[in-house]
């Protein structure tokens, strides 16, 4: 199907703000199937931001007027208290992933209505959640040192959980398809080695449960090289989404 990653600039179009778009369901439904039916797509790409799993396991976040929310880059919480934190945490208590799962609804009604895609951005992958909620260099320095390597794993362990009942949520609502963001874990920002050291696996576990749970499943890689990161395929995905200039 023919979609669009969109949603600045349908929300642009639609003249409202970030803020209105990821605080208000309504307006956030009423703008994305706006422009499904203004450029005659196939369906709807749905997205929000990429801190809304960060924001339910508790990270610092910045929530710009008219721009999508980004997490700061400092967090306040140390690597070694995250995983124990991580495993408590409920998606259903926090009020944007209620929001969330309610714009699905209202997606997936629209599309079976009138024969659309409907594919869900169910957050950043555990990798790339880890990364959030560490900080960024906190966590690409945890990922060299060998006194780091557990706590590294077990918050891993615990990020996973959280990834897969995010997409286990979208599918209850009745997505036809779901997606992440795993770029943290791309050749742009770390080495072949450290992909086959924490992230591989990852990759291929999630891929397994998801295909349990349904066979449309995308995993998102910006400026992604698979001539660097060999092993990729083996994950067993059935779509994978790169730019249209990878080097694939």
């Amino acid at each position: 199907p023919v979609i669009a990653h969109n949603f600045l600039m349908a929300a642009r179009e639609a003249g409202i703000t970030q803020k209105q778009y990821r605080e208000n369901p309504e307006l956030a439904f009423k703008c994305m199937s706006a422009a499904v039916e203004k450029y005659d797509l196939d369906g709807v790409w749905f997205d929000i931001d990429t801190t809304l799993l960060a924001s339910a396991c508790g990270a610092s976040v910045a929530y710009p007027e008219d721009l999508a929310a980004v997490v700061d880059g400092v967090q306040p919480r140390a690597i070694e208290d995250l995983p124990e934190i991580v495993d408590q945490v409920d998606l259903l208590a926090s009020e944007r992933v209620r929001r969330y799962l309610e714009t699905v609804e209202m997606f997936v009604e629209w599309g079976n209505r009138t024969d659309r895609f409907i594919r869900v951005t169910a957050g950043q992958g555990p990798f790339s959640l880890a990364c959030l909620l560490t900080g960024m260099d906190e966590f690409m320095v945890a990922l060299t040192d060998p006194d780091c390597e557990e706590n590294v794993n077990r918050l891993l362990d615990a990020t996973y959980d959280v990834a897969l009942k995010m997409h286990e949520l979208c599918y209850a609502q009745g997505a036809h398809m779901t997606g992440y963001g795993n770029s943290s874990e791309g050749c742009s920002v770390v080495s072949p080695a450290v992909f086959r050291r924490f992230a591989k696996e990852l990759e291929a576990r999630l891929a397994a449960d998801l295909n349990a749970l349904r066979s449309g499943e995308a995993v998102h890689l910006r400026r992604f090289d698979f001539r660097k990161h060999d092993g990729y395929d083996e994950a067993a995905r059935p779509w994978l989404e790169v730019p249209a200039k990878a080097p694939v």
